[in-house]
């Protein structure tokens, strides 16, 4: 950060301020023009907090990486590609040999991203363990000892267990409520087309009215596929599909750790049939089938096939070229609208939801929480309670809000760079106001000054 205002909210010595400082001055570098100089220290401190928001959110993505399916099938995509590549090319040795040179490595690199994984899900798995699993502590014969662990874990986990659950629910319910805000956009998508059925029916003879209607009652009932109430019933049949995914974590682990104590084991061999990430490969059987039923239900609905398009039929004789364009057109935009909800439940929210079942929220948040000390936001340095307040209102706040919201972001789906960014936004947001307040409301107008 610029000194001035690095000073205000944090040690010059914490271990991120370097990088939140190059981080600050690349963004000051592209504003400074644009920006007046009476203004210019206003808009640093804004810069300051947005610069936090984006490294502290890196630094959780970096500690708990989740590869995003998209990256991992477009590599898979790449390395298909090369090796029918390497096919098309097999006479001709030089190209042949550079193409499978080409596949083994975007093949390895999917494979080692993906097996990364596995070390987060550890690191989340052991710390829900923690915090809200008993221990025996059998190992420990000294009964004494033994005696001393089990107090001490009972105290952990009275006062760890409930918070981690609690932030744990918090973030799923989020990640719901993403959901079903999807499915009605969708359903008002949906309901926008039905409106054209309505205002065009009177062109029908009473057989097809019939006929309309008879689909429209089939029409209402395929919906209900789609409503809070089914939509809440899968959430919970996915949870329950989860149910063992910590055990079975875990039983993939020391599989996976015995084979390097089996002499007769070849290990480069064992290493390259165990690069995967375990816990989505655990439920990938699930997934598949969670995902075609989705597809199925949105594809008897909105398909070419569907429902809406048969209805559309029986009006398309009755229809000027104009209307056909116009109900074709609402049919795209429901259809489009409801397979993004639709993926948002199976692929986006299963995602979450298992990351979720081993326990990433909490290590998000602590995470986090590490980062803020790291980055030195602190008030130890204020030499009164005016500074301390001003402080606070400029660089604390904005900065624990903007990184909170980033992790909000993240909960609701939305891609790890865009929520940073949308963090940063609302940390800038957040300074403005507590600098309008600081100054404006309590008065202290030197206080943001740097």
């Amino acid at each position: 950060m610029s000194i001035g205002y690095h000073n205000q909210i944090s040690a010059i010595s914490a271990p991120l301020a370097k990088p939140i400082e190059t981080v600050q001055k690349t963004i000051e570098s592209s504003v400074d023009t644009f920006v007046s100089p009476k203004e210019s220290h206003k808009a640093r401190n804004a810069i300051a907090v947005g610069s936090s928001v984006v490294v502290l959110s890196a630094l959780v993505a970096l500690l708990n990486p989740r590869i995003s399916p998209k990256v991992i099938e477009k590599l898979k995509n790449l390395s298909h590609k090369a090796a029918k590549k390497a096919n098309k090319n097999k006479n001709d040795n030089i190209l042949n040999k550079f193409y499978k040179t080409c596949e083994k490595t975007v093949d390895g690199t999917a494979k080692t991203i993906q097996f990364v994984n596995n070390f987060n899900s550890a690191k989340d798995a052991s710390f829900k363990y923690f915090c809200t699993e008993k221990k025996d502590f059998f190992a420990i014969h000294n009964k004494s000892t033994r005696n001393i662990l089990k107090k001490t874990d009972a105290g952990i986990r009275k006062v760890l267990s409930k918070p981690h659950k609690a932030i744990t629910n918090f973030f799923d319910n989020v990640s719901k409520h993403t959901v079903i805000t999807n499915y009605s956009k969708a359903s008002k998508k949906m309901d926008a087309l039905e409106e054209l059925f309505i205002m065009h029916k009177d062109r029908l003879p009473e057989s097809q009215r019939l006929e309309l209607e008879t689909k429209l009652t089939e029409i209402k009932k395929m919906r209900k596929y789609f409503d809070e109430t089914q939509t809440r019933e899968r959430f919970s049949a996915q949870e329950q599909m989860m149910c063992n995914l910590e055990r079975d974590f875990w039983a993939r682990y020391r599989m996976y750790r015995s084979g390097f104590t089996n002499k007769w084991q070849n290990k480069g061999e064992h290493i390259s049939k165990n690069l995967s990430f375990w816990a989505q490969e655990i439920l990938q059987p699930v997934q598949n089938k969670i995902e075609a039923n989705g597809i199925e239900a949105v594809s008897k609905l909105t398909g070419e096939k569907g429902a809406y398009r048969e209805a559309i039929d029986i009006f398309a004789p009755h229809l000027s070229m104009e209307e056909n364009v116009l109900f074709s057109r609402r049919l795209r935009e429901a259809s489009i609208s409801l397979k993004k909800a639709n993926k948002s439940e199976c692929t986006d929210y299963f995602g979450k939801k298992r990351d979720l079942m081993l326990g990433s929220a909490p290590t998000d948040i602590v995470t986090a929480l590490a980062g803020l000390g790291l980055s030195g936001v602190a008030l130890s340095t204020a030499e009164n309670n005016d500074e301390r307040i001003s402080k606070l209102l400029t660089g604390v706040f904005p900065i624990v809000g903007g990184l909170g919201a980033s992790m909000i972001f993240t909960a609701r789906l939305i891609s790890g760079p865009v929520g940073m960014i949308s963090g940063a936004g609302v940390g800038v947001l957040l300074n403005m106001i507590g600098s309008f307040t600081n100054k404006h409301i309590l008065g202290n107008k030197e206080a943001d000054n740097g």
